[in-house]
């Protein structure tokens, strides 16, 4: 089988790795914004700490700011896959797919929930299973984040596929912390870690 174009992850993340974790910690807007939506993300960290796993994800929809250099956190909207099968290169291509549904009416529940969800910008969710035949493959959620600049070589969004660091059973999901992307065996933009 040819390696993965991110790497292939393990599925945990060992004991030094996750002592150097950074806290997820509340952004400056959430004080503004009461109705943030995100109080789950934060009251999951401990269980993502504890059992969260790393797999591979893509971004469907963030914050525009996001895409430039700044310094606060904000949402956006994940794609990522359960399943240790996972054809990767099929979920940059599933969040896009995803994406073009906002503001559409599709007939069946899954595609439509997605469509109002990303329309409205403020409602957020949380380990959204996604239809095999919408996804291609099994294992296949959706959940809403919080990205943290500096867990982004960056310091900002430059692409749409990312490992995550997901809790299988809350589904609280971030990007993993770049300074941890080679100890999980992932490399920056596709490239395999050596």
């Amino acid at each position: 089988m040819p390696a993965a174009p991110l790497g292939t992850p393990p599925r945990k993340l060992s004991w030094l790795a996750r002592r150097r974790l950074r806290l997820i910690r509340e952004p400056k807007w959430f004080a503004e914004d009461p109705n943030h939506g995100l109080g789950a993300f934060m009251s999951g960290e401990r269980n993502l700490m504890q059992r969260g796993v790393v797999v591979p994800g893509a971004i469907v929809q963030a914050n525009y700011l996001l895409w430039e250099p700044g310094e606060d956190a904000h949402p956006a909207e994940l794609v990522y896959c359960l399943d240790p099968e996972v054809a990767l290169e099929r979920l940059p291509e599933l969040a896009h797919e995803l994406y073009e549904l906002k503001g559409t009416k599709p007939d069946e529940r899954t595609p439509r929930f997605i469509a109002d969800h990303l329309a409205n910008e403020r409602t957020r969710t949380r380990g959204v299973r996604l239809p095999l035949e919408l996804a291609g493959q099994k294992e296949t959620f959706t959940s809403t984040t919080i990205v943290y600049r500096e867990h982004l070589p960056k310091g900002y969004l430059d692409g749409n596929r990312y490992p995550v660091l997901v809790c299988p059973s809350s589904h609280v999901a971030m990007i993993l912390p770049h300074d941890l992307w080679s100890a999980a065996g992932w490399s920056y933009h596709g490239r395999r870690a050596e």
